[in-house]
Order: C-alpha cells, then sequence, then structure tokens
C-alpha cells in the first residue's frame, strides 16, 4: 500500500523523539508548530485522516498527542485525544482504547483539573487491565500518580513508593533523580543532597531515552534547592537547550523546561542568564 509506505515515511523522522534521545543534538531548533520534528508527527495525522482508515488515525493520532506533550501544546493534545476516542470507537481494538486512556490521562496532566486528572488517572488503570497489558499499564500509572502527588501537595505520602520502585527497577535509573527531587520537595534536603553527591560522582548520567530531560530536570532541582552550583553548572549546560520541551516523559509532567533552567540561573546568580 504505497499511501501507508508513504505514512511510516513521513512519522520516521518523529520518532526519534521517542527512541533516538542520543539524536537530539540534531535538532537544535524548537520543536513547536512549523518545525521539522514537530510537524512530522501532524503531516503523518492529516496523511492519515485523509486514508479514512480508523486504525492508521489511531496510531498517527497517539504519536501526535505525545509531540504535543513534548511541545506542551495543549490545544492541539485535546483535539488528538478527541479524534483517538471517535476512532478507537470505531475500531473496537483493545489496544486502541488503551492508546486512548493513556492520551486521556495525559490531556487531563495539562488542563489543571484534579479531580478529572485523577479520574483519568484511574481509569488508564481499569482500562489497560481490563484489556490484559496490567504489567505495562502498572508501570506507566506510577508516574502518573507521581504528577497527581506533585499537584495535590502529597508528596510526602508516595516517598515510600518511590523508594521501592527505585529498588525494584534498576533498569529504571530515572527513579533515583525522582525519588531525590521528592524528597527536597519535602523537606528533607539532607537526604537530597546526599543523592545528589552519589550521582555526581556518574555525572548524573541517565540513559538517552523518555525519562532523560524530567530526570535532569529533578537534578537540576534538588541541586537548585541544597545550592549545589558545581552541580546545577554540569546538568544547566545539558538542559539549557531544550527549556522550550515540556519536562514530559509521557506518562508525567513537572512543568516546561525553562522553569528548570532558569533555577539553574538563578542558584548561579545569572541574573542575565
Amino acid at each position: 500500500h504505497p499511501e501507508l509506505y508513504q505514512y511510516v515515511e513521513l512519522l520516521r523522522p518523529a520518532l526519534s523523539i521517542f527512541h533516538v534521545y542520543d539524536r537530539m543534538a540534531e535538532y537544535h531548533e524548537p520543536r513547536f508548530a512549523g518545525q521539522p520534528l514537530y510537524e512530522a508527527f501532524h503531516q503523518a495525522c492529516r496523511l492519515a485522516d485523509d486514508s479514512v482508515d480508523p486504525t492508521q488515525r489511531v496510531l498517527a493520532h497517539w504519536a501526535g498527542a505525545f509531540a504535543c506533550a513534548d511541545a506542551g501544546d495543549r490545544n492541539r493534545l485535546e483535539e488528538h485525544a478527541r479524534i483517538l476516542r471517535v476512532c478507537a470507537g470505531r475500531t473496537g481494538i483493545a489496544s486502541h482504547r488503551w492508546f486512548t486512556a493513556h492520551v486521556d490521562a495525559l490531556a487531563a496532566m495539562f488542563a489543571g483539573d484534579l479531580d478529572v486528572l485523577e479520574a483519568a488517572v484511574a481509569s488508564y488503570l481499569a482500562v489497560g487491565i481490563e484489556v490484559g497489558y496490567e504489567a505495562d499499564t502498572i508501570a506507566q500509572w506510577a508516574p502518573m500518580m507521581i504528577t497527581v502527588a506533585q499537584f495535590r501537595g502529597t508528596f510526602a505520602t508516595l516517598i515510600p513508593s518511590i523508594e521501592s520502585a527505585r529498588a525494584e527497577n534498576p533498569g529504571l535509573p530515572v527513579y533515583a533523580p525522582t525519588l531525590a527531587w521528592a524528597l527536597a520537595i519535602e523537606g528533607d534536603l539532607a537526604a537530597a543532597r546526599t543523592m545528589l553527591h552519589e550521582a555526581r560522582v556518574s555525572d548524573f548520567h541517565l540513559p538517552m531515552d523518555l525519562t532523560w530531560l524530567i530526570g535532569q530536570s529533578f537534578w537540576m532541582e534538588v541541586a537548585h534547592r541544597v545550592d549545589d552550583q558545581d552541580a546545577v553548572a554540569v546538568v544547566l549546560d545539558r538542559i539549557e537547550p531544550w527549556g522550550h520541551l515540556m519536562t514530559c516523559c509521557h506518562t508525567g509532567i513537572a512543568g516546561v523546561g525553562w522553569h528548570y533552567v532558569g533555577r539553574g540561573r538563578f542558584t548561579l546568580r545569572d541574573v542575565d542568564g
């Protein structure tokens, strides 16, 4: 099917958002509307819409929703969520319901209504278990709940769970900065400082995947709160090129990147920066 091949070719460069973060240096231009990487997703969405194939539309708009989350484009994200609900209802495919519930939860994070967000996150968990994706769903539901706790101001209740997640998931090193971030926000600066110093040994290394930007931003927040200028200087150099993006791992958000860049500049007493 030539039209499907064209759709895949349009989507291919945009997939680097998900899988090839070590190529980020190739894309220093902002990923907002009109820029190559961000727009590649939406070209794919338009092509899928033209095909009138609900399955193609689900896959394209699912990917497009994540691109919008990275760019902080709430209006377009909500439009992708609306289209997903319609198309998933037409296909009746279990995974499409799961994709839709995921994007609904992501859209709710941007909308700012905490009751709606909690309901959307609960719905995502229920749908994932119902369609047989329990393990993957729980892995993604956990950072959603961290986002809820962040917005609710109830981090203290989740710190034991984050500690357990870190111990049980050595392949997800992002739980270390997540835990340090939660501790710092809850005022345990001594514990947060200890974790920051431990991470300094590995130069705050994190894999270049979906968690890289949010994890580095968490280290920045910790370094800012404990006033560690050396750590700030290291992390700031990494995250500043991506200040225009949301700190988003597609299952949780922690604000716009410029917030963390500003934290770093403030810590370094760089008023102009």
